[in-house]
């Protein structure tokens, strides 16, 4: 049954101040965990300010509220020192908070910050911020998040994804959509009972609410040892059971991809109104291993990677913050659950993942699905990035010894066939994966002229003894006006103590190459004889004859769309999707608008244009087998008929009608 959804509008305000410290440099604070001191919950933060300060802290709650009424109050406690008046709240929702009137001393360095609740309940708190003096109040000052309606909506999502296009073995997701669907923490000193009430239209202490989706909400502990998944039913939900001491996590989602809503739920005795709630969910594909004896198939590869990258804002204010939770099927409960969950990359590597997300772990069977979501609790907006996964864990051996530089996790596999020996580095960076590209020995090793040629689609002697050419509807590649910058292939070589060139040895491509392929986090190389591997761009150097490639010595960046055109033919432009030739129908209106226009156009001038035209299109038909369209431009019967429609006025509605 086809559902209809009204607009689930949310009031966002995103009225940001700069969010600095006095010494004009940013603060970061991290969350380290969640506790109960003398009956009252606790969440702590250590946040790092580069020296010592007095300053007002902002900050972003989601308060309870309780049966009497009333909502979570907290008092802060920094480095020890508890802040005399405590910050109330009379509502619910993501909503902004500050210490105004409460002076905050920081120490330069880490400090400790406890937001300690009023009550048993864990104060739900994010985006903590440290004002630039004393009396700035007004970070997030308007920050809220509200339900105007009880509602819910869809955005439109990638469940297609590509899996394996022969000779790409990962799979990825461009431009996925995703946006913040709920987490709450809650802490348990000692064992306790945790009982959750979702009513379908009213609950007997809070009065009227309603949830405006179904959901599936998930319950774990830290180290995922207990997970539990319950499913709502027309939105209805009630489960009670004693839990173990430690910390908890609710995560909240909707049942149907691609689905957004609110959710409302009372937890024993608090109440959590409209919990936004999405779901980006996509099934993870484990690819079977070949069983031939090459590449990386003789290692035991049962560890995989999931990541995203190219992260990119629906809206200027925003800040997108993607987080993966990794979800397991579970046969005997015939339930998802979650057992793992990454909203950060912290392992040393020399590529810099920033708010991108990365699960890096062993994978024991097939039925996995994976969340992706984002970590901005307090901002209704649908942000994208790029996903990939199934790619594999590089084993040490074969690879990283070859490279001092290349960190062994910054080395993702990003392929396994059978055919890895076929191609190599120069072949993958030309797209071609049925040769073994290099210069042949008359050329020379140090003959840029050679890889100038092949990049531009022109013959070049191959070390076979044959002449080889790219196909010429592949993208062409110049040294020309290339720069590190919009370099989408390195040339590699060794250098002598002079800086000479000694030989060429490598080169790696990454994405905007118009080859089709998204080529990972950063860049991509076939490894010789080995498979290809993700990789930061300059993680493969080494001046040795044994490991390493030297440095980049040279960039080739994608010949201009414009200095391109007179030399491609139509199709070329096509096959690279430079250009869309469409068939065109006018409606019955538009073809009344062309003809009015031409009512007003002379007889004469009218006929003058059709001679002409009937001339070039007779050009036309007598040179088919001239498949570039521009040459047909450079006849005189071309040019004669653009110089009249041109002295015409409206001449061009003469041409539409055409």
């Amino acid at each position: 049954m086809k559902k209809s959804f009204i607009i689930f509008v949310m009031l966002i305000s995103l009225t940001f101040s700069i969010e600095i410290c006095a010494s004009n440099d940013q603060v970061s604070s991290k969350s380290t965990g969640f506790t109960s001191i003398n009956g009252k919950g606790v969440s702590t933060f250590t946040v790092t300010s580069p020296n010592a300060q007095t300053c007002d802290l902002s900050f972003l709650i989601m308060p309870g509220e309780y049966e009497d009424g009333s909502f979570t109050s907290v008092t802060l406690n920094v480095n020890g020192v508890i802040l005399t008046n405590p910050i109330t709240f009379s509502t619910y929702g993501w909503q902004p908070a500050n210490t105004t009137g409460n002076a905050i001393t920081l120490n330069k360095g880490d400090n400790i910050v406890q937001f300690i609740s009023g009550r048993d309940d864990v104060p739900m708190v994010k985006s903590i911020k440290i004002g630039q003096t004393r009396n700035d109040a007004s970070l997030l000052k308007s920050n809220s998040l509200r339900s105007l309606n009880s509602a819910s909506t869809t955005f439109n999502i990638d469940n297609q994804r590509i899996e394996n296009l022969g000779y790409v073995y990962y799979g990825y997701s461009l431009n996925q959509p995703y946006t913040y669907t709920t987490t709450i923490t809650l802490s348990y000193p000692k064992p306790g009972v945790l009982s959750i009430y979702a009513p379908t239209s009213e609950d007997p202490l809070f009065g009227p609410y309603e949830s405006t989706i179904e959901f599936n909400l998930y319950i774990f502990n830290s180290d995922f040892s207990y997970s539990e998944t319950l499913s709502s039913n027309n939105k209805y939900l009630l489960w009670q059971e004693e839990l173990h001491s430690g910390e908890y996590t609710i995560l909240i989602e909707a049942q149907n991809p691609g689905e957004i809503g609110g959710v409302t739920l009372r937890l024993n005795t608090t109440l959590y109104r409209y919990n936004l709630a999405s779901n980006t969910s996509f099934n993870h594909i484990k690819h079977p291993f070949i069983g031939r004896e090459s590449g990386y198939a003789k290692y035991s590869l049962s560890k995989y990677n999931v990541f995203t990258t190219n992260l990119k804002t629906s809206n200027e204010y925003d800040v997108p913050d993607p987080i993966l939770w990794l979800k397991k099927y579970n046969a005997d409960t015939d339930k998802q659950q979650i057992v793992g969950i990454a909203d950060d990359y912290t392992e040393v590597s020399d590529f810099k993942w920033g708010n991108n997300a990365r699960i890096n772990k062993t994978f024991d069977n097939e039925s996995y699905s994976i969340l992706l979501a984002s970590n901005n609790p307090y901002y209704y907006q649908t942000d994208t990035c790029d996903i990939y996964y199934s790619c594999l864990y590089t084993p040490s051996l074969d690879v990283i010894e070859k490279f001092p530089c290349l960190k062994q996790n910054d080395a993702i596999a990003s392929d396994n066939q059978y055919n890895v020996e076929d191609y190599n580095c120069i072949s993958w960076s030309a797209k071609i994966i049925d040769a073994w590209l290099w210069p042949d020995s008359h050329v020379g090793y140090r003959d840029i002229r050679w890889f100038d040629m092949l990049y531009n689609n022109e013959p070049v002697p191959n070390w076979d003894g044959y002449l080889y050419r790219r196909g010429q509807n592949l993208p062409r590649y110049t040294r020309d006006g290339a720069t590190p910058e919009n370099s989408v292939i390195d040339l590699w070589g060794e250098v002598d103590s002079c800086g000479n060139l000694i030989k060429y040895t490598h080169a790696s491509i990454r994405n905007n190459n118009k080859d089709g392929l998204p080529h990972g986090y950063d860049w991509e190389s076939k490894l010789g004889p080995d498979p290809r591997i993700f990789h930061p761009r300059y993680s493969l150097c080494g001046n040795d004859s044994l490991i390493g490639y030297g440095c980049v010595v040279e960039h080739y960046r994608l010949v201009d769309e414009d200095a391109n055109n007179g030399t491609r033919t139509i199709q070329q432009q096509v096959a690279e999707e430079d250009i869309i030739i469409e068939t065109i129908t006018l409606t019955e209106s538009e073809l009344s608008v062309i003809d009015n226009v031409i009512a007003n156009i002379s007889l004469t001038q009218e006929t003058n244009f059709n001679t002409l035209y009937d001339s070039w299109k007779q050009i036309v038909e007598q040179n088919k087998h001239k498949a570039n369209l521009w040459e047909h431009k450079e006849c005189p019967q071309y040019s004669a008929l653009i110089t009249c429609m041109q002295s015409i006025e409206n001449g061009e509605y003469l041409a539409y009608k055409k």
